[in-house]
């Protein structure tokens, strides 16, 4: 039997609590689940914690996390560079996914009037991006889906629609061709989440002294700014080697 109001006859204040609170913790660990879910990290990166990091890499990816979590990062990134098999996208998933493990919901954009956050995290190569800007100029339903997802990344959805951290991987794979298109696009980018306090994670084979020759100055110096700067060097090891 129950009262009126939902409360079990012969429940205490306290019993009820504690039945809230367990309830409250469950639904807010479904829906960190599902912020995984719809983040689209790649399955094989799933199994790799801040421990698989090389120790330097892992004290600065920690302290940006930390950040994330405390609120006080400020929209500052995180720019993983060096070659192929360097673990760099192995250490932006981890900054990812642990930010949307650990950070609060109003970090995460919840929205008075709106409710909890929808994708809060994203995972996306910037060749992919390219694809889903282009196609967004067509005029039918995969151009309007197109559109609704560059736009959570531009920041320019509702409040709790937007894309508060990006992992942006292997930028500069799309530039092998040299299009001004793809420049603006990637500054545009970093510049509107960066002013917006939304935090960019990059992974890139472009070293810090080259981002001026492929992305110009303006970009080279932007980056220099708004990212923290961390190279990844070693075996590749995607090749055991």
């Amino acid at each position: 039997m129950t009262t009126t109001w939902g409360k079990p006859e012969g429940e205490t204040s306290e019993q009820t609590a504690e039945v809230h609170r367990r309830w409250f913790e469950k639904n807010q660990a479904m829906r960190r689940d599902r912020w995984q879910e719809r983040a689209k990290v790649p399955t094989r990166f799933h199994h790799f914690s801040a421990l698989d990091l090389p120790a330097g890499v892992r004290t600065e990816v920690q302290g940006f996390i930390d950040g994330c979590v405390a609120g006080t990062d400020g929209g500052v990134g995180l720019l993983f560079y060096g070659p192929p098999g360097s673990g760099k996208t192995t250490a932006a998933t981890v900054a990812l996914r642990e930010v949307l493990a650990r950070a609060s919901m109003d970090w995460l954009g919840r929205t008075p009037g709106l409710g909890a956050p929808i994708q809060p995290g994203r995972f996306i190569s910037y060749a992919d991006l390219i694809a889903l800007q282009q196609r967004a100029f067509r005029s039918d339903d995969r151009g309007e889906a197109a559109q609704e997802i560059v736009d959570s990344l531009f920041l320019d959805e509702a409040d709790n629609a937007n894309v508060k951290i990006l992992a942006l991987d292997d930028v500069g794979k799309e530039h092998s061709g040299g299009s001004g298109f793809t420049v603006n696009v990637f500054h545009r980018l970093i510049r509107t989440r960066f002013d917006a306090a939304a935090p960019t994670i990059i992974t890139t084979n472009i070293y810090p002294d080259a981002w001026a020759d492929g992305y110009g100055e303006a970009t080279a110096s932007f980056l220099s700014e708004a990212f923290l700067t961390i190279p990844m060097v070693g075996r590749d090891r995607r090749r055991g080697r």
